[in-house]
This record gives C-alpha cells, structure tokens and sequence, in this order.
C-alpha cells in the first residue's frame, strides 16, 4: 500500500492554523454568555461536592445532602453580603470624618515636605546626574 496522504506545504499549515486559531477564538468570544456561567457552576459544583459527600456518609439521603449543602451555601453567602454591607455603612459613615483628619495632617505637614523636596532638588541639581524627581516638585521653587 502507498501513503496517499495530501502533503502541504508549510505556509498553507500556518494559515489554516491561524484561520483556526481565529475561529476558536471567535466562538469562544459569542459564547461567552453561555461558558461563563457554566464554568463556574462546575467550580462551585466541585468545590460543593466534598461537603455532599460528607452529609452522604451520615446516611442521609443524595437528594437532601444537596440541599442541605446549597441551603448552607446559601447562608454563607448572605453572611458574607450582610458583614460586607455592614463595612461598607460604616465606612461611609466614617469617610468625612477620615477626610478631614486627612486633610488637616496634609496641611500640618506640607511645609515639611515643602522642605524635604526644596532639599532633594538641590542634591540632584548640584550634582554631575540629572533631576529625575524634579518633575514632581512646583516650578516656583
């Protein structure tokens, strides 16, 4: 028998590589609405299935061990939202108060820094290097 396999060249596999590579690409791109959410019900399916598994053991049955597992799932996630949203209240509360102590360090320690910088420009000004902080500071100085 003889090999009467189509031999070609190697410009036209790299093309038909790339077209394919475009393709699955594309596809990938207009479904992403479906495989987005199918990934990551597979990651919480098998991060779920050790509990399931667990509750099994304790001879309850498959159906009610993936209940109470997305039951206590559930849970969890509405703890995590309410100390979430709790934090974020307090947060909100707190933030004029945090502005205005910042605020007030930042003009207390503006003449400092004033300082500091006038310092640092004259280092790198006086020597044989260039500036390369000077950009940061005013050019009032």
């Amino acid at each position: 028998m003889t090999d009467e396999r189509l031999k070609l060249p190697l410009f036209l596999k790299a093309s038909l590589l790339l077209i394919g590579l475009i393709a699955l690409i594309a596809l990938l791109y207009l479904a992403r609405s479906i495989i987005v959410p199918v990934i990551f019900a597979l990651i919480i399916a098998i991060v779920l299935h050790p509990v399931v598994n667990f509750i099994i053991r304790i001879k309850i049955n498959r159906v009610v061990a993936i209940l109470i597992t997305i039951f206590l799932t559930f849970l969890v996630i509405v703890a995590f939202g309410t100390l979430i949203i709790s934090q974020v209240s307090r947060f909100s509360e707190s933030l004029p108060v945090l502005v205005d102590k910042f605020t007030s360090f930042a003009t207390r320690a503006s003449p400092g820094l004033r300082a500091i910088m006038i310092l640092i420009r004259k280092r790198f000004t006086s020597g044989l290097r260039k500036p390369r902080l000077i950009w940061l500071l005013p050019e009032a100085l």
